[in-house]
């Protein structure tokens, strides 16, 4: 018996090495150089599979700023299970000056592709906002649990983050959204500033959203 019971043992610790060991794929969102892993929607014109004529690539970097009253970037595929890093900041050149005092952007994730287009489509949002980087926020029905209480649904339910690890306006700040099944995690310049459980979305895009403030994002990686 106790042989049988220490071949299933080992038997176990193998099957768990081997999960274990298996790759992770890393994903490069942006070249550098364009979008083609993108496409564009805006308030004024709706979706666009050119979204270079409506956001800026040069120096290696995502840039959105301009006169549209917002929209964002979509990836064209969808996923589940992730972890993004990517580096964001706030474009300061005195030709791009934010419409409101706040600065206010976003990166949303897990929004469902056979949803209609619209601002703020279902899903859910890593804020990113004066004052309030690190938020979570649940639109258009999504649930979770932070703590032990569930918030939404709700057309736009936010959920205050745990601390603030934001740097300076002009510089950049490097942000993490770990997606492991219904478990999400916030990390911001090495801290983690939220977290949830038990999400009722599961699947989808990712976004970058442009709330008419100029951000820059670059670096951005996805591992599965």
């Amino acid at each position: 018996m106790k042989r049988i019971l220490c071949l299933a043992f080992f038997t176990l610790l193998s099957v768990a090495d081997i999960l274990a060991a298996q790759p992770t794929k890393s994903i490069s969102l942006f070249n550098g150089k364009d979008l083609h892993q993108w496409m564009a929607w805006t308030k004024a014109d709706g979706r666009t599979s050119h979204p270079e004529t409506v956001f800026e690539v040069s120096e290696g970097m995502i840039r959105l700023h301009g006169k549209n009253n917002g929209g964002y970037l979509m990836t064209k595929k969808s996923y589940d299970n992730f972890h993004l890093s990517l580096d964001y900041r706030w474009n300061i050149n005195p030709l791009f000056v934010p419409q409101k005092e706040k600065r206010n952007s976003g990166v949303m994730f897990r929004v469902d592709r056979h949803a209609p287009d619209s601002w703020f489509p279902r899903g859910i949002q890593y804020q990113i906002k004066t004052g309030t980087t690190g938020d979570f926020i649940l639109i258009k029905g999504v649930t979770m649990n932070i703590g032990d209480k569930c918030y939404g649904p709700g057309e736009s339910v936010l959920v205050a983050r745990m601390k603030d690890a934001t740097r300076p306006t002009g510089e950049w700040n490097h942000l993490e959204i770990i997606a492991h099944n219904r478990h999400i995690t916030f990390i911001l310049n090495g801290v983690t500033v939220n977290e949830g459980t038990n999400c009722s979305a599961t699947k989808g895009r990712i976004l970058l959203c442009y709330e008419t403030s100029p951000i820059d994002f670059k670096n951005l990686i996805l591992i599965k």
